[in-house]
């Protein structure tokens, strides 16, 4: 990607993750719309950490992960145009963060992953 392509991405990269932290009220509606839920206006939002690192030791980051009530979670990705490989991306997210809040049963036998919504 060209410099100007990759800057103009960067640049809107930092305003969605800003945007995205100025009014927890504001990301819950976005969140009911995304997802069609009906969480209440006044619900709680924490942003848990978005890095995760690879195999390789590579670095990884996601655009927004989303709590909101401590339960729910939800994964936003913004692209400022398509790129071959953002459905295995957005996967990866997920996967890295179901097995960073798996659970596994008392003999070890069962063990739960949750994946966050994802758009």
């Amino acid at each position: 990607m060209c410099g100007v392509m990759r800057d103009t991405a960067h640049i809107f990269d930092l305003v969605l993750k800003r945007l995205m932290r100025l009014s927890g009220r504001a990301v819950v509606c976005l969140i009911n719309g995304l997802f069609g839920t009906r969480h209440p206006l006044d619900a709680s939002v924490e942003y848990p950490n978005v890095e995760t690192v690879s195999d390789g030791l590579r670095q990884r980051l996601s655009d927004m992960m989303i709590i909101v009530n401590k339960v729910h979670v939800y994964h936003i990705e913004g692209e400022v145009r398509y790129k071959v490989g953002i459905v295995l991306r957005i996967f990866e997210y997920g996967y890295a963060s179901a097995i960073n809040s798996k659970v596994v049963s008392g003999d070890g036998r069962v063990v739960e992953l949750t994946f966050p919504d994802a758009i």
